[in-house]
Order: structure tokens, then C-alpha cells, then sequence
């Protein structure tokens, strides 16, 4: 393994342990979904839910409290580091699922995963922006907040069928490039 090729795999690894261990720590540190429910009274987190709407994401906000808007508030911060190890973790992925026998086209399938990226971070700007407002209903910014929310799900959804194919399409290849020889 050539020194390239090292420093490609020790960039991979430490991008998809930021992802891991941001994803755990939110969960250890009660920080994530888990510690939202405690405010929200059994409420899940408004980003988490495809069908996000602005009178639902203010019922929401309503129900957190003073503590609770802070503590949320705090966690969409805390976010951002997730946001950016997973987008990164998803566009490694995908340079891996690709490989060498597709290219072309192919190569803009990883930008899905900075898009997903894209939209989850406008989605919690934008929700920070609302929480840092409250009382103030602000239904253009929680509107975009949703939709938002639904493109991230979407370009998610986008990614897993671009993945599954180039995956499949790289063991046909492989398979045809085998039965040759």
C-alpha cells in the first residue's frame, strides 16, 4: 500500500469515527432524540420527521419550555459536527461503492451526500433561527425548515438507490470481466 492509498484509509476511518462516535455521544450525553422526548413530553424531533409541517414544529417548540428550547437548541449546534461526518462518511462511501469500473456520470452521485448535507444544515440554521425568535411565529422560515427537511430525506432516499446500483453495477462488471478470462 503506497503512501496515497494510507493516507486515503486514515482519512476514511477517521471521517466515519467523527460520524460514529458524534452519533453515540448524543445518545451518551443525552443530547439527542432520547433527551428531546424529556422536554417535548414523548415528542420526537421535528427534523427526524418526513412529514414535517410549521404548525406541528410550533407545537412542538411550545411544549419544550424555556429548558427545553435551550437544551434543543443546544443539540442542533452539536449537530453540525454530525452533519459534516456524515456527509463525509456518505460521499467516502460512495467513492468506494463506485470504484474503478464506473465512472463518468457516475462521479456525481457523490454529490448527494453534500446535498443531504446541504439541506440538514439549512434545516437546523433555520430552526435555530425559530428557537432564537420564540415567541415570534416566523411560518416562512419554519416552512422552509420542512421543506428542508423533506429534500434531506429525499437526497438521503436518492443516495441508498445510488448506492445500491453502483454497487450491483460493479459486481455485474466484475462477474462479466471474470466470465471472460
Amino acid at each position: 500500500m503506497n503512501f496515497k492509498n494510507k493516507k486515503l484509509l486514515i482519512y476514511r476511518i477517521a471521517v466515519f469515527t467523527v460520524c460514529v462516535f458524534t452519533l453515540f455521544g448524543m445518545d451518551f450525553f443525552n443530547i439527542g432524540e432520547a433527551g428531546f422526548k424529556t422536554y417535548s413530553g414523548g415528542a420526537g424531533l421535528p427534523e427526524m420527521q418526513f412529514g414535517c409541517d410549521p404548525d406541528r414544529l410550533y407545537y412542538i417548540i411550545g411544549r419544550l419550555g424555556n429548558e427545553g428550547r435551550l437544551f434543543y437548541l443546544r443539540s442542533l449546534l452539536y449537530d453540525f459536527i454530525f452533519i459534516a461526518g456524515f456527509a463525509l462518511t456518505q460521499a467516502e462511501l460512495m467513492k468506494i461503492f463506485i470504484g474503478k469500473g464506473l465512472n463518468g456520470k457516475w462521479r456525481y452521485t457523490v454529490s448527494l451526500s453534500y446535498l443531504r448535507g446541504f439541506f440538514d444544515i439549512m434545516e437546523n440554521i433555520l430552526i435555530i433561527t425559530i428557537l432564537t425568535h420564540y415567541p415570534t411565529r416566523l411560518y416562512l422560515l419554519a416552512e422552509l425548515a420542512c421543506l428542508s427537511t423533506t429534500l434531506k430525506f429525499i437526497t438521503l432516499a436518492l443516495w441508498v438507490m445510488a448506492a445500491l446500483i453502483a454497487v450491483v453495477m460493479n459486481m455485474l462488471m466484475k462477474k462479466d470481466k471474470d466470465s471472460i478470462y
